[in-house]
């Protein structure tokens, strides 16, 4: 903030998602990792339905917490660039809440499976880093296409979701998948799939 003072807010996001910036992210998405990994024997010690509990009750808070948290920035977002005290710890929380999420997928569960363990995911994952390279420029497009003060969030993303899956999907199939299977490629190593801790 005190370095780019008068910069437009393009520039300002960009700055603040560099590292060191998203610090605190990567520490969060690692310190889950870690856990996960160290308790591992107690989850898979659990009874079954306490590992269902478990599961079902990190996705719930990790959802509902992800979409509060968007709801939140909607209602701030005027003041958010210009040094709202969230504009220091939005990341963090709206990580922690996604790391739940994550801890509650790797557990698995009836709830996590039914969500996210279908084609359709199946298909977000698999264009997920084109959906990475391309959310950011087809959102600015489609809010620069609405009137953004006059459309709710849950409008934008009717409008803003679309375009980016069909964006991310043209970039998968024309450039990263004929570049994954180009000689030389790196192959998929065995045992990174994103499975749960124990399949059933």
């Amino acid at each position: 903030m005190h370095a780019f003072p008068n910069s437009d807010l393009a520039l300002r996001i960009w700055v603040i998602n560099q590292i060191p910036g998203t610090i605190d992210q990567f520490m969060i998405g690692g310190v889950t990792g870690v856990a996960l990994r160290r308790l591992r024997p107690r989850i898979e010690a659990l009874a079954p339905l306490a590992r269902e509990r478990l599961s079902t009750a990190l996705l719930a808070v990790g959802l509902a917490g992800m979409v509060g948290m968007i709801y939140f920035m909607d209602d701030i977002y005027d003041i958010f660039w210009i040094g709202h005290w969230a504009l220091y710890t939005w990341y963090s929380i709206m990580t922690a809440f996604m790391a739940m999420l994550v801890a509650a997928i790797a557990i698995g569960s009836r709830a996590t499976r039914a969500l996210f363990a279908n084609p359709p995911m199946f298909f977000l994952g698999t264009i997920s880093y084109s959906i990475y390279l391309w959310h950011l420029p087809v959102g600015y497009w489609v809010a620069h296409a609405l009137d953004m003060k006059q459309v709710t969030i849950g409008t934008y993303l009717l409008w803003a979701v679309p375009p980016i899956i069909a964006a991310s999907a043209l970039s998968y199939w024309l450039v990263e998948r004929p570049f994954m299977r180009a000689p030389g490629a790196p192959s998929r190593s065995p045992g990174t799939d994103g499975r749960a801790f124990a399949e059933r």
